[in-house]
């Protein structure tokens, strides 16, 4: 047996192997798109909707109860 090049390679993938990080460099794609579906589109416009009739109901049940308040505070008031 005279010595040769060795039949097992060396394996490449630790992060720190100069051969390993030109590797992934060349899979790892520089830009990624997102491309928006059709139906995409209609769950965001439903999810807006929605959060509109939340905002919308919100503010109304915090005027019914800051006017009840006021009504209640105005009232206690007037009977002493």
């Amino acid at each position: 047996m005279a010595g040769g090049p060795s039949k097992v390679n060396p394996p490449n993938s630790h992060p720190s192997n100069p051969i390993h990080k030109a590797v992934m460099a060349a899979q790892i794609p520089k830009k990624k798109v997102h491309f928006i579906l059709p139906n995409e589109v209609a769950q965001e416009t439903k999810k807006n909707e929605v959060a509109q009739e939340n905002d919308s109901h919100e503010t109304n049940k915090t005027a019914v109860i800051v006017g009840a308040v006021a009504v209640g505070a105005l009232a206690m008031f007037a009977t002493r």
